[in-house]
C-alpha cells in the first residue's frame, strides 16, 4: 500500500514463480523503466520464508517460518543497494535478470 501511496516503481522480476498467493503481487506498482527512473523503487527480497497468508492476519511461526524483515542486514547485495542508493540517490539494481534471492538461499 505504501508503494503506491508514493507512486513507487517496482523491479521486476519482483519474485519467482510461486512465491505468492496473490494474483497479482504488485497491483498497482509500475514496473521500474531505467530510461525513465522514479524517486522510489521497491525491491522485493526473497528470505526463503513461505508466501504470507492471503488474508489480513499476521503470518506466525512455524508455518511461516522466521520474520524476514531484518534479513537484508546480513546480506551483502541488500546493503550495497541501500548504500549506494543513500550516497547517490541511484538505484541500483543488484539481482541482473531474476528475482532477487538470498544468498543463503543460493
Amino acid at each position: 500500500m505504501l508503494a503506491r501511496t508514493i507512486a513507487a516503481t517496482v523491479r521486476e522480476p519482483a519474485l519467482l514463480g510461486g512465491r505468492s498467493n496473490d494474483v497479482d503481487p504488485q497491483w498497482g506498482i509500475a514496473p521500474f523503466d531505467a530510461a525513465n527512473p522514479s524517486n522510489a523503487v521497491l525491491t522485493v527480497w526473497d528470505y526463503g520464508t513461505p508466501p504470507p497468508p492471503p488474508n489480513n492476519l499476521p503470518p506466525h511461526s512455524p508455518e511461516y517460518g522466521d520474520d524476514p524483515h531484518n534479513g537484508g542486514s546480513q546480506e551483502p547485495w541488500v546493503l550495497q543497494q541501500a548504500v549506494t542508493f543513500l550516497q547517490t540517490g541511484e538505484f541500483v539494481d543488484v539481482c541482473g535478470t531474476s528475482a532477487c534471492v538470498s544468498d543463503a538461499l543460493s
